[in-house]
């Protein structure tokens, strides 16, 4: 099974201000998609979805953490809210 790579997960725009669109359907095995703020709070979550669109409109301003599990691992990657 291959390993979660940056190249099958994307992610946009970054920074963001209105809608993230989170496209993991190149993940294999995917599990769960969450997305946590700076306080360790988990403020989406997400199951079995290969493409998601995810509205902050009205999420504070701030740095939150996109984390996707799957079969193959797990991997957290960063995002900008404006």
């Amino acid at each position: 099974m291959d390993a979660l790579s940056s190249e099958s997960i994307q992610m946009y725009p970054n920074p963001v201000s209105d809608k993230l669109t989170v496209n993991i359907s190149k993940v294999n095995g995917y599990q769960s998609l969450k997305v946590i703020d700076m306080l360790g709070r988990v403020v989406f979550e997400s199951r079995n979805a290969s493409l998601e669109s995810i509205d902050m409109t009205d999420w504070s301003k701030g740095v939150y953490f996109v984390c996707i599990e799957a079969d193959s691992g797990m991997m957290t990657k960063s995002i900008i809210k404006q």
